[in-house]
């Protein structure tokens, strides 16, 4: 092969050969929060919800709550930070896994939290510290308070 072919041939390959630009794949929405309450004697919420990492929230009301049914909605990134942030500062992942009572007529909170490699569950009946109440609030608040869509089912 004579040198002119040669080098034409090495040009159409580099002139041929695109460029890739390798780009980050975001992660899909995980699993970032889910929680559910319990019923009692009287005219306690009963709900349950998990909310992803993208702030989009599945919603299932029982009783004694404004949305009753199935419910999709979102809450914004800065909530999600909010969100975080309470965790860190309740240090939930260091928390008991179960605040318990005997008594039955007592609601009962059951909250998940998934961050990265960690996946907890705490069930909250009663004797519970008063920051992991406050997360609990904070979070019903915001998923209670988001816009949410009735799904058709």
């Amino acid at each position: 092969m004579n040198i002119s072919l040669k080098i034409m041939v090495v040009l159409f390959v580099f002139v041929s050969c695109k460029q890739t630009k390798i780009t980050e794949t975001p992660l899909a929405p995980h699993l970032f929060v889910s929680m559910s309450k319990t019923p009692c004697y009287g005219q306690c919420p009963v709900y349950s919800f998990e909310l992803f990492s993208d702030g989009t929230i599945d919603f299932t009301g029982k009783r004694f709550v404004k949305f009753e049914g199935h419910y999709k909605g979102q809450i914004s990134d800065e909530q999600i930070h909010l969100i975080k942030e309470q965790i860190k500062s309740t240090n939930f992942f260091e928390l008991e896994s179960k605040y318990d009572s005997k008594a039955t007529d007592i609601p009962t909170c059951i909250i998940q939290v998934v961050i990265e490699e960690q996946n907890k569950t705490i069930t909250d009946r009663m004797g519970a510290p008063k920051e992991l109440k406050e997360l609990e609030k904070m979070i019903e608040e915001i998923v209670l308070n988001s816009k949410m869509e009735k799904v058709e089912e």
